[in-house]
C-alpha cells in the first residue's frame, strides 16, 4: 500500500495538465489580497451594552478620513453613525444586545464588520466571588509566613 501511494504521487503533482486551474487560483489569490487590504475593525471586542466602541476604517494608505459608516442593529434598522475622523474612526455607544453589522465603502470596496454585543456585566457578582477568595489567600499566606518565622532560630 505504501509503494502504491508513492507511485501515485508524481501523477498527483503533475501540474502540466492543470495549467488552467492554477491560473484561476493565482488570479483568485491576487484579488483576495487586493481586497483584504481594506478593512473595517471594531474595538474593543468583546463589548457590552452601554460601552462605547470605535469603528476604524483602514486601507493600504492608512486611516481613511471622511467615510460614512452605517450600522444595522439586531432589530433590523439601519442608520448612519457618522463620518470617520483623521484617525479613520467613528464612535458608537452600544444600545442593544445582539449582532450589529457595520459597513462602509473603503477604497471602492464595501467593507463589513459583524460583531455581537453582550448584556452589561454585573461587577458586583465578580466582586462577591473575588474579594472573599482574595481574603482567604491572604490569610493562608500570612499564616505560612508566621509559621516560617517562628521556626527560624533567632
Amino acid at each position: 500500500m505504501e509503494q502504491r501511494f508513492v507511485g501515485l504521487l508524481p501523477e498527483v503533482l503533475d501540474f502540466d495538465g492543470q495549467e488552467c486551474r492554477l491560473a484561476d487560483v493565482s488570479a483568485s489569490l491576487v484579488l483576495s489580497c487586493l481586497f483584504a487590504v481594506q478593512q473595517l475593525a471594531v474595538e474593543p471586542v468583546p463589548a457590552f451594552v452601554g460601552q462605547t466602541v470605535s469603528i476604524r476604517a483602514t486601507s493600504a494608505d492608512g486611516a481613511q478620513e471622511g467615510l460614512t459608516v452605517m450600522v444595522e442593529t439586531p432589530d433590523g434598522s439601519r442608520r448612519e453613525l457618522g463620518t470617520t475622523d483623521a484617525r479613520g474612526a467613528v464612535a458608537f455607544t452600544i444600545e442593544m444586545v445582539g449582532p450589529h453589522v457595520f459597513s462602509a465603502q473603503v477604497g471602492g470596496a464595501r467593507c463589513v464588520a459583524s460583531v455581537a454585543f453582550r448584556p452589561a456585566r454585573r461587577a458586583w457578582m465578580l466582586a462577591a466571588v473575588c474579594v472573599p477568595l482574595g481574603l482567604a489567600l491572604l490569610l493562608v499566606y500570612a499564616r505560612r509566613l508566621l509559621l516560617r518565622r517562628q521556626r527560624e532560630p533567632a
